[in-house]
């Protein structure tokens, strides 16, 4: 069946859209002085990400000059905020932190990043992330395609019921490749077009490959959890390619726990992710406060990083709370010790989606809603594990928890 289309009407484009909404925001950039131009043929485009796109699949031997810095430093890299590589950068001279650009020079490789994806897999991959392609994701059809109407997707329909990721936060140009092919993997299945899916399914194979193959990096604890980043990144993309296991599967019957069946390769990584978690101690408040809480760090960092372990944290037990294996091992229950349990989240529930969803005025909001004090909002009468307490009874086979 042929879907309507939607072309544009401006002189020598032609280019066209599945939806109305993708076309106006092409439009648009036809009424807009064009930021970037190729230096290698006649093309403008409105978006760096868009001009980069262009050279990487049409001047294949050419490079562009990047206008980012080659290494941020340790302060823009936790927050995802542009650095411009300067010693010190000017987003710490504005904050008044101190720059490890400026301490250093060069930053130690093992603190490279974070959370940022090679530009090519080698033997000086940093420790905590993960090594993948710098191909693009396989999309329906054919030649390249933009992927933000599957980020768009990601964002409008899986993210109002799994939000863990910030959206605020989150820009293209500045996410780990892991994490952003891992988020359009998810975008391209919930447009439920059936070649859009089999590019999902396809690259899904390809992220748990690599996640398995390269365990032994983000496996590895930390020798000094308080004092060393989390790479949270990397465990949003791991626990996405497991959730993507889950609803990509073929319908079949439930059992009688009423979970889903899961492969035995995620079921892998999901105990793997679930003890990486638990030897670091992130599913503790004070673990958490500790973390994130420097005498530097603006108020509002510390409440962003804090919401967004917990809500890493509960989206890992919801995931565990689903699942089963299939038939090469026993069905197990999230209140087995190997699976995360609401007894082990130590820490109060995360405030609304309202207040995480909230961009620049951010600070604002948390000043006037009176939410940064820690102490009072994460008391242990008011932690997740108390109330779990409660509902949890040795030997009754209606344990809710």
């Amino acid at each position: 069946m042929d879907l309507e289309s939607f072309s544009c009407s401006h002189p020598g484009c032609g280019r066209s859209y599945r939806r109305k909404e993708h076309l106006t925001r092409h439009t648009a950039s036809h009424l807009q002085p064009s930021a970037a131009a190729c230096p290698f043929c006649d093309k403008t485009f409105s978006r760096n990400d868009t001009l980069r796109h262009h050279v990487r699949h049409n001047h294949h031997d050419k490079k562009l000059n990047s206008s980012r810095a080659l290494k941020a430093c340790d302060n823009c890299r936790s927050r995802r905020t542009r650095c411009d590589g300067s010693a010190p950068c000017t987003p710490c001279q504005q904050r008044g932190m101190q720059c490890s650009l400026q301490c250093h020079q060069t930053i130690r490789p093992e603190l490279e990043s974070d959370f940022n994806i090679p530009k090519h897999s080698s033997a000086s991959a940093e420790a905590s992330g993960i090594s993948i392609s710098q191909h693009d994701p396989p999309m329906p059809g054919q030649g390249p395609i933009d992927i933000d109407p599957y980020l768009e997707a990601y964002f409008s329909k899986f993210h109002p019921i799994w939000p863990f990721v910030h959206r605020p936060t989150f820009y293209l140009v500045h996410e780990p490749l892991f994490l952003l092919q891992s988020i359009t993997m998810i975008g391209l299945w919930v447009t439920e077009d059936t070649k859009s899916q089999q590019a999902a399914v396809e690259l899904h194979e390809r992220l748990s490959l690599s996640i398995y193959e390269q365990r032994v990096k983000w496996q590895t604890p930390d020798l000094s959890p308080n004092h060393q980043s989390w790479p949270i990144a990397t465990y949003q993309g791991i626990l996405l390619n497991i959730i993507f296991a889950l609803i990509s599967a073929p319908p079949h019957p439930l059992n009688l726990q009423l979970t889903r069946t899961l492969p035995p390769l995620q079921f892998k990584l999901l105990l793997a992710l679930i003890q990486t978690c638990r030897e670091k101690d992130m599913f503790s408040y004070h673990t958490m406060r500790a973390h994130f809480a420097q005498d530097t760090v603006p108020e509002v960092y510390i409440w962003l990083g804090i919401e967004e372990v917990k809500r890493f944290a509960l989206a890992l037990h919801r995931v565990c709370r689903m699942v089963g294996v299939d038939g090469h091992g026993p069905h197990r229950r999230a209140t087995e010790p190997n699976l995360l349990s609401l007894t082990e989240l130590r820490f109060a529930m995360p405030e609304r989606d309202g207040l995480w969803d909230v961009g620049s005025e951010l600070a604002e909001w948390l000043a006037r809603e009176n939410v940064s004090d820690y102490a009072e909002r994460n008391r242990e009468v008011d932690w997740i594990s108390t109330a779990a307490r409660v509902l949890r009874r040795e030997g009754a086979a209606f344990g809710l928890v």
